[in-house]
């Protein structure tokens, strides 16, 4: 069996950024922890850095706390719950459509990384249609990297990634009936 070999940029110095498109998928635990690492590192390098958390926007969640202290990091927060939590799907499509202006805004100004944190669901649920969004990110500037997390990401984002990470879960506390950590889960 033949392996092909990976995707050559042409004429690609090696410290020349490439704007990546990446997605954090699967049912598997840390897509969000994963991507809100990667924007402390990016802030660690001075890189401007906004993200975008829809969905879970009703959560006081550790990270969210500790992300506050990088004066590099600007958060957006578009959602007031998970989808079980809040009902109201018309208010749910009004965030995602706050939080893509916000997201918008973002590629306009010059941001270095765009973190669309559970954008996923937001596609899933019909909150915010998926052309729209590759859309927005076909058009973002050379050089700037996007995340997008979230369980079920959409075929076409899958497609149009440069990087796709799929959190596969084998075994969660829940399991066992342990109710989710401070410092852990949140």
């Amino acid at each position: 069996m033949t392996i092909p070999a990976p995707r050559q940029r042409k004429n690609r110095e090696h410290r020349e950024r490439v704007g990546l498109l990446m997605v954090h998928t699967g049912d598997g635990k840390g897509k969000s922890t994963a991507a809100f690492g990667m924007a402390m590192r990016a802030a660690g390098h001075g890189m401007r850095v906004v993200i975008v958390q829809f969905i879970k926007g009703s959560r006081d969640c550790g990270e969210l706390h500790a992300l506050r202290r990088f004066p590099e990091i600007t958060l957006h927060r578009a959602g007031e719950g998970f989808t079980w939590e809040v009902r109201d799907d018309d208010r749910q499509a009004a965030l995602a459509r706050w939080g893509m202006e916000r997201a918008a805004e973002a590629l306009a100004a010059g941001v270095d990384l765009l973190i669309l944190d559970e954008v996923h669901i937001v596609l899933d649920k019909g909150f915010y249609d998926t052309d729209a969004l590759l859309a927005l990110l076909a058009a973002r500037p050379d050089g700037v990297h996007v995340c997008c997390t979230g369980r079920r990401a959409p075929q076409a984002l899958v497609d149009a990634a440069d990087l796709v990470t799929e959190m596969r879960l084998i075994k969660h506390p829940w399991q066992q009936k342990i109710r989710a950590q401070r410092g852990i889960e949140f």
